[in-house]
């Protein structure tokens, strides 16, 4: 296969759907001389050479020691994948085309995967997709994005990856963070059906808000061993928390629910609190440090403390602990 063009391919022209080649099974050799790829292109496409069934030519312009501090703190180990928030930019398509081979390498093996990005280039997203697609074995996925990141992919990329998460049926703790999902809801409820071994599931910052909880709580239904839910850093607010209190009572297996920081009054507290209280396995967390409700303070001296201090769902939970011990709380 012999690609160029008169204007000359770049990255984003060919990168960002090499791996649909990957899946061409009589393949032998691609031809990408005669293009415009920058140093990390070059990086990306030489990662092929050797670990997959066909050969890919390209010109090596760049020295390789311009190329060397590219991988932006990616640590690959046999059964894991980690990334950190350490890298300043975009990630480069070589870091993808890393963790790309790697997964592909070694797609029986890896059983966990943590990627928290700041930036992407054009079609990163799919990239990473690709990838995805190889990890059937994958026990533990959290990907984070932060708002830079997400606000350069496209819905399509976005339903691209939610649905590749249905292949992932051995999966335990799903974290999905700064994915917009009212745009791409149906896709990942589609996708939850078959993650049945589910434990863990946080969306936090997916701008959430009132018309996504009942199909959320709907899907989470079918997850028969669910027992923590992360929805913080949403926009539910009490009309939210209404519908999610009548429909607790679905998830027979959660233990912990976390909502701190939605925009959600006192009626809305005092609905989904009373609910909790029914359920006693179920602890409403209103802070990430703890503040488990009714395990420092009654659930009525609750509602008098968000009277006197709407942030008390900011508390910690040595501050719950304070006010659990001392007696009234009216006098704090």
């Amino acid at each position: 296969l012999y690609l160029t063009s008169e204007n000359r391919f770049t990255d984003e022209d060919i990168i960002p759907v090499f791996p649909i080649f990957c899946h061409m099974p009589k393949l032998k050799s691609m031809d990408l001389r005669d293009n415009n790829f920058s140093c990390q292109g070059e990086l990306f496409l030489s990662v092929f050479q050797d670990n997959f069934k066909f050969a890919v030519k390209f010109d090596r312009k760049a020295p390789v020691a311009e190329c060397e501090d590219l991988e932006y703190g990616l640590s690959l180990d046999k059964d894991s994948i980690l990334l950190g928030k350490g890298a300043k930019g975009s990630l480069p398509y070589h870091t993808f085309g890393l963790i790309l081979r790697h997964c592909f390498k070694h797609r029986k093996a890896v059983k966990s995967i943590v990627l928290s990005v700041s930036q992407l280039l054009p079609m990163a997203l799919g990239l990473l997709s690709h990838s995805l697609i190889y990890c059937e074995k994958l026990q533990d996925l959290s990907l984070t994005f932060e708002e830079q990141a997400a606000e350069n992919i496209t819905e399509d990329e976005w339903r691209s990856l939610l649905s590749t998460l249905s292949i992932f049926k051995h999966i335990r703790t799903l974290i999905l963070e700064g994915v917009p999902l009212p745009s791409c809801f149906a896709v990942l409820s589609t996708s939850m059906n078959d993650l049945h071994h589910l434990r863990t599931l946080s969306l936090q910052y997916c701008q959430l808000g009132q018309r996504d909880v009942e199909p959320l709580i709907q899907g989470c239904t079918q997850l028969s061993k669910l027992e923590s839910l992360f929805l913080s850093h949403n926009n539910i607010d009490d009309s939210g928390l209404k519908i999610l209190s009548q429909n607790l009572g679905h998830l027979e297996a959660l233990k912990h629910l976390y909502i701190n920081d939605n925009p959600f009054t006192k009626d809305g507290v005092s609905m989904i609190g009373h609910t909790i209280f029914y359920h006693k396995n179920i602890s409403l967390i209103n802070d990430r440090l703890g503040g488990i409700l009714g395990s420092y303070v009654t659930f009525e001296d609750y509602l008098k403390l968000f009277d006197q201090y709407p942030s008390c769902g900011e508390f910690t939970e040595d501050q719950w602990r304070m006010y659990g011990s001392s007696s009234p709380i009216d006098s704090q």
